[in-house]
């Protein structure tokens, strides 16, 4: 069986759980046609395999609260998925004259998971930034034994460098929402 996937990418404020989508990166162009493309997949009606929902915290904070942060975002991530599919289920109902309380509702299969800090990302973005120190900084950061001591040399580096602070830690705050779907298969409503 191939599967299709499509996934939408939403940000959070700095030490927030709560989804904010009129924060700056949220109206970004892509990240609103990254949104706009997921609907259009969702309407699509494929059979939906299961939900992938990942949420995700910047590693310059304390562990622990990353961790609840992650778990918050992965939270909010579901929370926003069940929104959209359910404007989603009306519209088809109203489209299709059926009433939504008799609309059969599939049986989704959520994998949430909140792995906690990005240190891959971090890593990934800054390698890829245009920060002239960025060697000397990841060996810095990579150097440190502890996740702690790479907090907190992450803390220092942002006092130093700006880039850091607004440009490579605020991506790393999301919740990646992915809808996996049958290539081939589409629901008996649409065979019929």
């Amino acid at each position: 069986t191939e599967f299709l996937t499509s996934t939408s990418v939403l940000y959070f404020a700095l030490n927030s759980g709560n989804l904010d989508m009129n924060l700056k990166l949220n109206k970004s162009d892509a990240a609103k046609k990254a949104v706009a493309d997921f609907g259009k997949f969702m309407k699509e009606g494929r059979v939906i395999d299961k939900i992938v929902i990942t949420g995700w915290a910047s590693p310059e904070g304390e562990e622990s609260l990353n961790q609840g942060l992650s778990e918050k975002r992965a939270a909010e991530g579901k929370k926003w998925f069940d929104n959209e599919f359910d404007k989603y289920l009306r519209q088809y109902a109203k489209e299709n004259n059926i009433k939504y309380k008799d609309l059969k509702k599939p049986e989704i299969v959520f994998d949430v998971t909140s792995p906690g800090e990005d240190w891959t990302g971090f890593e990934k973005d800054l390698a890829a930034s245009n920060i002239a120190e960025k060697n000397q900084i990841l060996n810095v950061v990579r150097a440190q034994s502890t996740s702690a001591a790479k907090e907190q040399k992450i803390r220092e580096m942002t006092d130093i460098y700006n880039e850091i602070a607004d440009i490579i830690l605020p991506p790393l705050r999301r919740v990646e929402v992915s809808m996996v779907c049958n290539k081939n298969m589409f629901n008996d409503e649409q065979i019929a």
